[in-house]
């Protein structure tokens, strides 16, 4: 008898916390299971990583625009830092006269937003997770998210490049980035991309 009730009484436990569950998310705000992983929480376009150099061999290299892409349920991102090292075609670090050069390094933007997005009346600049009207999406849109004439390419990039290519190097070269996000929840995840280096690179292409 006494294991009987005891198993009656279990029962009803299970049940008052399965009735529970759904009220999670009534009070307004994105509702469901919050991710706990974030290192794939995060990507970043750009365009225009590379250089132009003319006839006469004056070198130009325009300002990026970077685009940070969140996944749903990541979280705001209070600054988003970067280490960028060129590769050559054989995926080494580049070197100008043997001597490597030194990683490019800055902090790409400041006060970026997660993968939410707000479906009512709540403004853009308004929005946040705890909104009424948000729900968990993947975000690229954001206007804070976007950081348009960005200076992130070292000069020293562009002398490697057009000197391997004097020598008959012209196999493509990539810039790898190590980007790290501190988040608004106060903790950081870092992550790795590739871009192709580019010559030539024009503003506004």
């Amino acid at each position: 008898m006494k294991h009987e009730k005891n198993r009656r009484y279990s029962h009803k436990i299970w049940l008052l916390g399965a009735l529970m569950l759904p009220l999670v998310g009534c009070n307004g705000g994105v509702s469901g299971i919050t991710p706990t992983g974030y290192q794939d929480a995060y990507r970043v376009s750009l365009t225009n990583l590379g250089y132009e150099v003319d006839t006469t061999g004056k070198i130009t290299i325009p300002a990026v625009t970077a685009i940070l892409t969140a996944t749903a349920g990541a979280p705001d991102v209070r600054e988003l830092d970067y280490t960028a090292v060129l590769l050559n075609g054989n995926g080494d670090p580049a070197a100008v006269d043997n001597s490597p050069i030194v990683p490019a390094s800055g902090t790409l933007l400041v006060g970026g937003k997660g993968g939410y997005r707000c479906t009512g009346a709540t403004p853009e600049t308004a929005c946040t997770p705890t909104s009424a009207d948000a729900v968990w999406s993947n975000n690229g849109s954001w206007a804070a998210n976007t950081v348009a004439s960005k200076a992130v390419t070292p000069g020293e990039w562009a002398v490697a490049n057009i000197g391997a290519a004097k020598e008959g190097n012209t196999a493509q070269w990539y810039a790898e980035f190590t980007y790290t996000a501190y988040m608004s929840t106060g903790s950081k995840v870092s992550w790795k991309q590739r871009y192709q280096f580019t010559n030539p690179a024009k503003a506004g292409s």
